[in-house]
């Protein structure tokens, strides 16, 4: 029985972490300033802070518009320059008058 416990204990506890886990995600993916102590992202992790679809992204990296490093067979994004990226496509409004 108290096998039974440990178990449902240990779902518990990762239950727990994933939802903060991703309660963190959605967070960065609304706020994408708040990241600073990571220095790359994943194509995945990209997409969602810019709001793109992973084709578009992989266009502007073949285009030059957006930095990556290869990493073994893993592309990752500097955060600089996905911030870069996502503070050129902010529109500005212009006072009327």
């Amino acid at each position: 029985m108290s096998e039974i416990f440990d178990i449902v204990s240990a779902i518990n506890r990762l239950k727990d972490r994933v939802d903060n886990l991703s309660s963190r995600i959605d967070s960065l993916c609304k706020h994408p300033s708040t990241i600073e102590s990571e220095k790359y992202v994943d194509q995945k992790t990209a997409c969602k802070i810019l709001r793109i679809k992973p084709v578009l992204i992989w266009q502007m990296r073949k285009r030059g518009e957006i930095d990556f490093i290869r990493h073994h067979r893993k592309i990752l994004y500097p955060i600089e320059s996905v911030q870069k990226y996502l503070a050129s496509q902010t529109q500005k409004t212009q006072p009327s008058g």
